[in-house]
């Protein structure tokens, strides 16, 4: 019965936020049809025919209205079709490679994506200017697309290198070729990663600064996190985030809790030799305080995390409570 309640009473209030929300969108496209308020009337009522007439009058004021919208959608959609479909191939060929390095340079990628705008905007400007694509569609298609492409490659590289080889050279032994292979095997298996914007990540720890970078583009591109990996078919199933994991886990908007997965803490520790220790303790600290703060999660993690060296698992309780698990979820 408790539980009931408490699912009600979430219901209601994530109804009263929806409405909260919508209620000025709802007020203008309202107006743009023409239905306005009558505040004299007892009660009040709406006033006007509703009429299309204002959406062909911004044709009129600005003509070239209707084709930058076009422009902007037909950009938007080629720069993420191509983005994708590059990423895709470059994090294929990363995931089934035998070089040792290539999970390095799938962290160069993340690197590249955390990139501010204003670091490349000027030499991208001046390459598109001598190749003749400056201020063409052509060129902010592919501006767009490498942008985006290093992050997509890197989300696409731990969904491919999750899934299982044997069913690549099972299709193998039937024959099919490698764009079958990709077009047949591999694509269906990831559907559920390109669709998403989920990033979920299984680790045991790593290095903090690294992780919270991570966590950082994470959270600039708007994407959500969650503990698990992905099955052969797809599906998430538990698994562990503890360390320096967590602080990746940390960057997502919203932070799903799969059930059966688990998040763990300890006190972090410095791997090189500082000429002060103690300050290096304490900038650490405060690094690590801040992003916190920034992600909208208690500073109680923290405290969780200095009171012990060995890994503490946190339950889904207690970690809804820190805020740093968000939404939790009875399933996978």
């Amino acid at each position: 019965m408790t539980a009931r309640r408490r699912d009600a009473t979430r219901v209601l209030l994530l109804a009263a936020m929806l409405v909260v929300f919508l209620a000025p969108l709802a007020w203008t496209a309202l107006a743009s049809i023409g239905l306005l308020p009558d505040n004299s009337t007892r009660p009040p009522s709406w006033t006007g025919p509703a009429t299309l007439e204002h959406f062909s009058e911004i044709g009129i004021a600005e003509p070239t209205f209707w084709q930058e919208l076009a422009t902007s959608t037909i950009a938007a959609a080629c720069a993420a079709t191509l983005a994708v479909a590059v990423s895709f191939f470059a994090a294929y060929g990363l995931a089934r490679s035998s070089f040792r390095a290539n999970r390095g340079v799938t962290q160069g990628f993340l690197v590249l994506a955390s990139l501010p705008a204003m670091a490349y905007v000027i030499p991208l400007s001046d390459v598109l200017r001598r190749v003749h694509l400056l201020d063409t569609l052509a060129g902010v298609v592919l501006s767009e697309a490498a942008v985006t492409a290093p992050l997509a490659v890197f989300v696409l590289y731990g969904a491919i290198a999750q899934l299982s080889v044997q069913w690549e050279e099972a299709a193998v032994l039937d024959g099919a070729g490698l764009l079958q292979v990709v077009g047949r095997v591999i694509l269906p298996l990831l559907t559920p990663t390109v669709a998403a914007t989920a990033v979920v990540i299984s680790s045991l720890g790593g290095d903090v600064g690294q992780s919270i970078i991570m966590g950082e583009v994470i959270r600039s591109r708007g994407l959500v996190t969650a503990v698990g990996t992905l099955d052969a078919s797809g599906q998430l199933k538990p698994a562990s985030c503890a360390s320096a994991c967590v602080f990746v886990f940390a960057g997502g908007k919203t932070r799903y809790g799969v059930e059966g997965s688990r998040l763990g803490v300890h006190r972090f520790t410095t791997r090189t030799a500082g000429i002060d220790p103690v300050a290096d303790t304490q900038r650490v600290t405060g690094m690590v305080l801040s992003y916190l703060t920034k992600m909208g999660i208690s500073a109680s993690l923290v405290e969780a995390m200095s009171r012990t060296s060995d890994i503490s698992w946190l339950g889904t309780p207690q970690a809804v409570t820190m805020n740093l698990i968000t939404d939790p979820l009875r399933r996978p």
